[in-house]
């Protein structure tokens, strides 16, 4: 069975993201989890501005790194998950889990 274009696309971006979540994992030991919406904005974003995926993501998600570690220090949490929220405001969507994690009842 050959596949089509878009699910070749589809596929494409999905082991992109697994592999940027895969070395992102490595590096900072936090594991990040891409919801299907987050996937298709990302694969939609990256089309129109002709970027890679990892290139996406330095570009769009510069303080990731940081945000997410000092939320797992904070909590213990070692697992995100990112949604389509995430990625359409991620300066203020950091900003909101970094307090949250500050505010966790102890």
């Amino acid at each position: 069975m050959v596949e089509s274009a878009d699910a070749l696309r589809k596929r494409h971006y999905h082991d992109e993201l697994a592999a940027f979540a895969e070395a992102f994992a490595r590096q900072h030991g936090v594991e990040l989890e891409f919801a299907e919406s987050a996937v298709k904005e990302i694969e939609q974003r990256c089309e129109a501005e002709r970027l890679t995926v990892r290139d996406f993501c330095a570009k769009h998600l510069p303080d990731l790194e940081f945000g997410l570690k000092l939320i797992a220090r904070n909590t213990g949490r070692a697992h995100f998950r990112i949604g389509k929220r995430f990625l359409r405001k991620p300066a203020e969507e950091m900003s909101r889990l970094v307090a949250q994690s500050f505010n966790r009842p102890g």
